[in-house]
């Protein structure tokens, strides 16, 4: 497994999720275009300071709920939640997310506002159109702005194939069975994942919320079929539930702000993710991602924000804040990902734009281009 040390080469970041692919193999997309959904996980990475990810000088920490239930019931057919009764062990190393043209997929154990879920796939490869393009990755210490990749294959590809980078056809990565995974380290106790059929979907909505306290050390075991592999991340403070509303405006700076967690509770490794989206309509619609200290606040720049408005405006922008840990390891066809995290959405604003569903959404005067879902 890659790991990562305090010093030495520079961490690699998470800036960026676009969705992974679900199609199998045998069901054989003609071709694959990622969804504008922010909860999604391949990634852009950039260089960032060093200790970023945690590693052997970062900070003992206790876990923030020593309290949380055990007693919960496993379901009939063997999946579900095991109680467990772990004890105090050192923060992992983590090694980050896999960069985006090597990642085949992962699993997130995610904490929203109101539930919790375990999800995960992994593919036999990486799909071209699911790497992100950069567009701008120098906007500031820790912000990259990319779009989604448009590949074209002349003549079309197959019902079992994918454009590739070069636009030609390629085999389209089918979903692998990685055996049973095993993650530890939770609220409730183990959880046991099987694959769904068809598509190898490992997913579990029936666990405690929030599924994990903060500090405490959480494995993930794949005991193998495609491959065998075992990640680790550590858990992170629950972001308030809360109103988060970005307002952004040409030549302005964003400032950002959050709920720090106190000195004695910081989670190694743990970083901030910023990401939003403007232009739902685009051809090739493009993010702003920036992963920032997890201090409380933060300055997106001003050059990252016209970067994003200049690439384009359409539709109700979105957003997503992002407290999280991750890890990741080489397997058989690329890279896989452990990434837990407390997400919450956020509402964007930008000066002087209108987005609409109906001319009843405009102003007086303007009418609603139901195209691009914008008042003119």
């Amino acid at each position: 497994m890659t790991r990562r040390s305090s010093t030495g080469a520079p961490c690699w970041i998470l800036l960026l999720t676009v969705s992974c692919a679900t199609n199998d193999a045998a069901t054989g997309p003609v071709d694959v275009t990622p969804t504008d959904d922010l909860a999604s996980s391949d990634t852009v990475v950039a260089d960032v300071p060093e200790d970023t990810w945690g590693g052997d000088d970062a900070p003992p920490i206790a876990p923030e709920d020593a309290d949380a239930p055990t007693d919960v019931s496993v379901e009939e057919d063997g999946e579900g939640i095991t109680p467990t009764d772990d004890t105090a062990t050192p923060a992992p190393d983590l090694a980050g997310p896999c960069a985006p043209d090597r990642r085949i997929g992962g699993f997130t154990v995610e904490a929203q506002d109101e539930y919790s879920l375990v999800d995960g796939k992994v593919l036999a490869g990486v799909v071209p159109v699911s790497i992100p393009e950069p567009v701008l990755l120098d906007l500031g210490p820790s912000c990259a702005l990319t779009k989604r990749r448009i590949l074209y294959c002349d003549p079309g590809c197959g019902p079992s194939e994918t454009c590739g980078l070069d636009e030609t056809c390629i085999a389209y990565p089918s979903s692998q069975d990685v055996g049973t995974v095993t993650i530890t380290g939770l609220a409730g106790g183990t959880v046991t994942l099987t694959p769904k059929k068809p598509g190898n979907n490992y997913f579990d909505t029936d666990v405690p919320h929030p599924v994990f306290a903060a500090g405490s050390t959480i494995t993930m075991s794949a005991a193998g079929g495609a491959a065998a592999f075992e990640l680790h991340a550590i858990g992170v403070r629950d972001l308030p539930i809360a109103p988060i509303q970005w307002n952004l405006a040409a030549g302005e700076p964003l400032s950002v702000t959050w709920e720090a967690p106190p000195t004695e509770a910081v989670v190694p490794g743990a970083v901030i993710e910023v990401r939003m989206s403007v232009d739902q309509h685009g051809s090739s619609p493009a993010t702003l991602t920036c992963v920032l200290d997890d201090t409380g606040s933060a300055e997106i720049p001003a050059v990252a924000v016209d970067a994003l408005l200049a690439a384009g405006i359409s539709g109700f922008p979105n957003g997503r804040l992002r407290r999280m840990t991750a890890d990741h390891t080489d397997a058989v066809g690329g890279c896989v990902e452990l990434v837990v995290t407390s997400t919450r959405e956020a509402l964007v604003r930008v000066e002087g734009v209108t987005p609409c569903k109906s001319k009843a959404d405009c102003p007086s005067g303007q009418t609603c281009d139901t195209v691009i879902e914008l008042c003119k």
